[in-house]
């Protein structure tokens, strides 16, 4: 189990899909294949009754159990897309991972499973972010806007994300390790300095305002109710702050922004939020079904969408809370509220929170804040992170509180985790593939498609000839894209593109 999650904790940041618009499709690949071979040790486990934990856990799980089940059944009803795969997988294997660790973690050692979560994903956040130094023209990946960088997450807003959570709880677990005081900040230090070039890096605000809200109310609930204050935790705290305040002017640009609703990525937010907002009151009780946000936003997003930078083929609702209740409506809302509250009753009620549940508590905290202005815990990394913290933070079980679970339980997870080996490696495999045609139908085709028009060198019989040759390969891409995945909208909206292109040249024959 603990060389299964270094490895994960090193390889999901770090896997990438070159040639691909989809590059973070093998990162899902990875924690598929992850969660389904933990289901081994735990089922074995189980059934030869050495699984204990604290009854105050098990409706945690049924409920979370309940939302998989949801998910997949909405899933099979309703239009199925990309996005609802992609979310169906994420959800399935991110469940298993969580369960995984809540029933072993206690076991295993869960202060080491933890060292080895922080010690796998700094070494990654590392080596994403030396792609500042060439990394993406090695993977022939798209360097996309200078002034924020991605990395090896595939998009900026996950690197700040992956960056702010592995800082909240890496920070809080190292330095409360029983360690003397320069191991302690040997170790800190420069894991404090690569999740800091990762935010600040990335530009992205919503995680540097997690952050200042979660240090903010960590202290809170730190320090409520005693009668005076800890010495490490208020100095903790006020490095925290400090240093929150040195990269707030680096990131300066991005936060200017703010104030102005008529402009940059507030003012499209807002269109988007409007959008979602309407989708939920169309559907208030069930939603649209999982994924469905992409396909069917376009009916309610306002007209002048593109005056304000929006997107014509929008993916998400840059707000997890307004995703999950156009997607799901008041029944996942209510669902999924009920898995938060009932979490939470089991962290709050336990006695003397050791550093492993501080930490990783920390970094569910910095997750949960961001994710109101954000839908990073969709995509693979933090959805890792998040499912890996919130089993270790309720992990630990005393004797008096906890039961042992019946060996005739070890035959759902050896289902599961069956299911997730066979079904859904060969399902992220099809998508990859898709994926890689659909990079080819815009990157060498229809993006450049126009080039030998502009070429005054070519004759202009030979350049309506070439563009024709290039408008057909951008067909026969998308047409090859949609036999490995028919739910590839991307691909659908690529290929009307190139037929429109096409027609555009056609008429320069005339």
């Amino acid at each position: 189990m603990q060389v299964l999650l270094l490895l994960a904790s090193t390889g999901i940041p770090l896997a990438l899909l070159p040639e691909s618009t989809f590059s973070t499709l093998p990162k899902l690949l990875a924690l598929v294949i992850v969660s389904g071979l933990l289901c081994l040790p735990l089922s074995l486990k189980i059934g030869r009754g050495e699984v204990v934990t604290e009854r105050r856990n098990l409706p945690v799980l049924a409920v979370l159990i309940l939302l998989l089940l949801l998910a997949g059944a909405r899933n099979a009803l309703s239009a199925p897309s990309t996005l609802g795969v992609h979310h169906l997988l994420l959800l399935a294997a991110g469940a298993t991972l969580f369960g995984a660790v809540l029933l072993l973690g206690d076991s295993v050692g869960r202060a080491r499973v933890l060292g080895l979560l922080i010690t796998g994903a700094a070494l990654a956040l590392a080596l994403s972010l030396a792609g500042r130094l060439g990394l993406h023209r090695l993977l022939t990946l798209p360097e996309g806007d200078s002034s924020r960088f991605a990395g090896t997450l595939g998009n900026a807003n996950l690197l700040g994300s992956f960056s702010g959570a592995l800082l909240a709880c890496g920070v809080l677990f190292l330095l409360g390790r029983p360690w003397k005081t320069w191991m302690r900040l040997a170790a800190a230090i420069p894991l404090s300095a690569v999740c800091l070039a990762g935010l600040i890096l990335s530009g992205t605000r919503s995680s540097l305002f997690a952050l200042l809200i979660g240090v903010a109310l960590l202290f809170v609930f730190r320090f409520h109710g005693k009668g005076r204050f800890v010495k490490r935790w208020l100095l903790l705290s006020l490095a925290l702050l400090a240093l929150l305040a040195l990269i707030a002017p680096l990131l300066a640009p991005r936060l200017r922004e703010i104030p102005s609703a008529e402009d940059g990525t507030f003012g499209v937010r807002r269109v988007i939020w409007t959008g979602a907002l309407e989708m939920f009151l169309a559907r208030p009780l069930f939603g649209w079904g999982p994924g469905r946000f992409q396909p069917v936003f376009p009916l309610f997003r306002s007209p002048d969408y593109a005056l304000w930078g929006v997107s014509s083929n929008t993916a998400h609702a840059h707000s997890e809370i307004l995703e999950i209740a156009a997607e799901e409506g008041l029944l996942g809302l209510l669902l999924w509220a009920a898995l938060l509250l009932l979490w939470f009753r089991s962290f709050l009620g336990r006695k003397g929170h050791d550093p492993v549940e501080l930490a990783a508590a920390a970094g569910i905290l910095f997750l949960f804040l961001e994710s109101f202005v954000s839908v990073s815990l969709r995509w693979t990394p933090s959805a890792f992170l998040l499912a890996l913290l919130a089993g270790l933070a309720i992990s630990r079980h005393r004797p008096d509180t906890s039961i042992r679970l019946p060996r005739a339980l070890l035959i759902p997870p050896a289902v599961l985790g069956a299911a997730l080996l066979a079904l859904g490696i060969p399902r992220v495999l099809d998508l990859m593939s898709s994926s890689r045609h659909l990079y080819a139908a815009k990157a060498r085709y229809l993006d450049v498609f126009s080039s030998p028009l502009r070429d005054d060198s070519v004759p202009a019989e030979l350049a309506i000839r070439e563009a024709l040759v290039m408008c057909d390969g951008a067909v026969a891409e998308c047409e090859a894209s949609l036999e490995r995945n028919r739910q590839e909208l991307g691909s659908w909206f690529t290929m009307g593109n190139a037929y429109l292109a096409r027609a555009s040249v056609q008429a320069l024959e005339c």
